[in-house]
């Protein structure tokens, strides 16, 4: 998977246990560094997997993530493998409203939602289920004395 040390090979993971980046060590190649955010994001991957992830969390509030965990590069494939098999919810966005520790990151998975779809219909006008959304601007109040205010709509995806 990451075969050279000059490589800029990285990932970004969404998962029920969190937000990760996991680039290759900068320090040593033989090695993949699964950043995050937050640290109960690792404290969770490391809950669900302690068999690949026994390895200490290292604090790095200096640097672009705040933590981090080292593992080999030849236990990554193994631990996607297990973070596959980890699906067990038809919709994403619904399984993290259910959660105590991630729902918390439904606001900006909703931006990035709208944000990829933007891109999507930017690349195939037309096409997908959701090819007219658009954010709905506010209702205007009406004139003083005729009727009542009208509620904007919620976005509904």
């Amino acid at each position: 998977m990451f075969n050279h040390p000059n490589q800029t090979n990285s990932m970004w993971m969404f998962t029920k246990h969190g937000f990760f980046s996991i680039v290759l060590s900068s320090a040593n190649p033989k090695n993949v560094a699964i950043r995050a955010r937050a640290v109960k994001d690792l404290e969770a991957l490391r809950e669900a997997f302690p068999q690949i992830l026994d390895e200490e969390i290292i604090l790095t509030p200096d640097r672009d993530y705040y933590a981090r965990i080292l593992i080999a590069t030849t236990d990554l494939p193994e631990l996607m493998a297990q973070l596959g098999e980890d699906i067990d919810y038809p919709d994403f966005k619904s399984e993290l409203k259910r959660s105590h520790t991630q729902d918390d990151k439904l606001p900006l998975l909703n931006e990035l939602w709208r944000t990829m779809n933007d891109y999507q219909h930017q690349q195939h006008p037309g096409k997908g289920l959701y090819n007219s959304f658009k954010r709905k601007p506010a209702a205007p109040a009406p004139k003083k004395g005729r009727g009542k205010k009208v509620q904007p709509e919620e976005d509904n995806y």
